[in-house]
């Protein structure tokens, strides 16, 4: 009986010490991974009210410091008034109207009429981000367009089926309601800042720094047992997981009939919650490198049926 007690003490004593150990381990090393936190609390809140909803925002490293609020969700190009507003939705392509300001003057020129002009491009936002973004600037920003543009590319196919396929949530209608920010990824993708924002909140916290070392150190723990978790469950049911560029871009060239099935179903949900709105008029832009896929063809024979007012229709391609 005294040998299992005195064990029974040595090993207590062992994960004692050995907790010891890692904790001022981590208390005297934890802040170096705070090197890419954000430093304005209303940028970390936003960010993290709204990627639980859309996966990501716009990500500039001046964001950790400057205030944006909502520019990290879209930005007004023209304000006037709400009398007349153009919406642009889409990726990266769209995006690029903020980064060459040259574009502006053109658009103000271009579309005279409209009293404010609105670009709520988001790097890699495919169908059904777009989706739940349109919702959120209607009912968040009280945004309502008369004419929307969206563009879809076809880097869309990937993102949709490799990103964020398993990270969309429906109501009980079937409407798509969140495509949320992926937690504990097993790889660090570009776009997913949930590491971040974790370290933000730690040392954001107003208390010492031993409390915030114990934090810090639950997140790790918390961390593995979820990517183990993750690891075994990708084992047993061999799926991808790891969205490099080139698979994404792969998608492009080839195409199994699920994930064109499942891409098709992103792009009518897209579509008939659209429809359901009091837009004026609706854009598509499709970027077409050399010819018309068969996929890209059914998005403009859907898009056909699914607005059919043609004098209120105007479906653009950029070569």
């Amino acid at each position: 009986m005294k040998n299992y007690f005195f064990k029974f003490i040595l090993f207590s004593l062992s994960i004692l010490f050995t907790y010891i150990f890692v904790f001022f381990y981590f208390f005297s090393t934890f802040e170096k991974d705070f090197k890419n936190n954000y430093k304005n609390t209303e940028n970390l809140l936003i960010y993290k009210k709204y990627a639980n909803k859309i996966n990501h925002l716009r990500y500039h490293d001046k964001y950790r410091f400057e205030k944006v609020g909502e520019q990290m969700i879209f930005n007004n190009i023209k304000d006037i008034s709400d009398k007349k507003v153009i919406l642009f939705q889409g990726d990266s392509w769209m995006v690029q109207i903020n980064s060459y300001k040259s574009i502006h003057p053109i658009l103000n020129q271009s579309l005279p009429s409209f009293t404010k002009i609105i670009n709520g491009g988001i790097a890699s936002y495919s169908p059904s981000l777009i989706n739940v973004q349109y919702n959120i600037l209607e009912k968040d920003f009280k945004i309502k367009p008369n004419v929307l543009v969206i563009y879809i590319d076809q880097t869309d196919m990937g993102d949709e089926i490799c990103r964020y396929k398993n990270l969309t949530k429906f109501d009980s209608s079937g409407n798509l309601i969140s495509v949320s920010m992926e937690k504990f990824p097993l790889y660090k993708d570009v776009f997913n800042l949930h590491e971040e924002i974790v370290f933000s909140e730690i040392e954001m916290k107003k208390t010492n720094k031993f409390i915030k070392t114990q934090i810090y150190i639950n997140y790790k723990i918390k961390k593995s047992y979820f990517r183990t978790k993750k690891r075994i469950n990708n084992y047993f049911n061999k799926s991808q997981f790891k969205c490099e560029w080139k698979l994404i871009e792969n998608y492009k060239v080839s195409i199994n009939d699920k994930d064109k099935k499942y891409f098709k179903m992103t792009l009518e949900k897209l579509f008939l919650m659209l429809e359901k709105k009091n837009l004026l008029r609706k854009f598509l832009l499709l970027h077409i490198l050399i010819n018309f896929s068969l996929l890209q063809i059914y998005i403009l024979l859907m898009y056909l049926i699914l607005y059919p007012r043609s004098q209120k229709t105007l479906i653009k391609f950029i070569i």
